[in-house]
C-alpha cells in the first residue's frame, strides 16, 4: 500500500515540477527494493580450492550421488560468482576418501598438499532427509550442514577461517505427495537450493527487502 500511495504522489509532482524530476532516480522516491547482503567470507577469489563432504557412513548408500551432486553444484554456483576461482577435480577427492576412509582424521596441511589446493570448503551433513516429519507418504527435502572453509596459505591452517552452517529445504510451502518422479526433481531441487546458498557465503549479494 506504501509503494502505491508514492507512485499516487509521484504523478501529481511531475506535472508540477516540469523536467527537472527526471533528475531524481525513481528509488528516490519509491524507496529501493533490495538490500545487499555482504560475503561472509571473500577469501576464494583466485585460488584453487577442494570440496570435502561427509556424512554417517550410510548416507551414500540411502541417497547415491547425493555427495557428488552437492559438490559439484556448489562448484559451478560459486565458480560462476567468484572471479577466477578453480577447483579440485571431484573424482580425484572422491577418489582419496574411498581410499583413505579415516581421511577426516588427517591434518588440514596434509589434504592440501594432497590436492595442491589453497582452500578447503568442509562440508559436514549433519542431517538429510526426503520424508515429512511423522508421515509416510508425503515428501519434504530437509538439509542440515555444518560448514569450515580453511586458509591453506595462513600461518594456523588447522584453524577455519569461516565457520558457518547451511540449511536448505523443499518445498518449504507444503509437503508432496510420494512418488518416484516427486522423490527425483525434491532432490535436483535441494541440492540447487544447498548450493546456491553455499555461494552466497561468499560473495556480495542483494535480497529482497522484506
Amino acid at each position: 500500500m506504501n509503494q502505491i500511495l508514492k507512485l499516487l504522489l509521484l504523478c501529481l509532482v511531475l506535472p508540477l515540477a516540469g523536467c527537472n524530476i527526471m533528475a531524481y532516480p525513481a528509488y528516490v522516491i519509491l524507496g529501493e527494493h533490495e538490500i545487499k547482503v555482504n560475503a561472509q567470507y571473500k577469501g576464494l577469489e583466485g585460488k584453487h580450492t577442494a570440496i570435502m563432504i561427509s556424512g554417517h557412513p550410510g548416507l551414500a548408500f540411502e541417497y547415491p550421488y547425493i555427495m557428488s551432486n552437492l559438490a559439484l553444484a556448489s562448484q559451478k554456483m560459486i565458480s560462476a560468482n567468484v572471479e577466477l576461482c578453480s577447483f579440485v577435480n571431484q573424482n580425484e577427492i572422491e577418489s582419496f576418501q574411498r581410499m583413505n576412509p579415516q581421511w577426516i582424521g588427517l591434518h588440514m596441511q596434509q589434504l592440501g598438499k594432497q590436492f595442491d589446493a589453497q582452500r578447503i570448503i568442509y562440508v559436514e551433513i549433519v542431517q538429510l532427509s526426503m520424508r515429512e516429519e511423522q508421515s509416510v507418504n508425503l515428501l519434504r527435502g530437509h538439509l542440515i550442514t555444518d560448514i569450515k572453509v580453511y586458509d591453506l596459505e595462513s600461518g594456523n591452517q588447522e584453524e577455519a577461517v569461516l565457520e558457518t552452517e547451511v540449511e536448505a529445504i523443499f518445498p518449504e510451502r507444503a509437503p508432496e505427495f510420494m512418488s518416484d518422479s516427486a522423490e527425483h526433481r525434491i532432490k535436483e531441487k535441494l541440492v540447487m537450493l544447498f548450493a546456491d546458498k553455499l555461494s552466497k557465503k561468499f560473495y556480495d549479494h542483494k535480497i529482497p527487502r522484506n
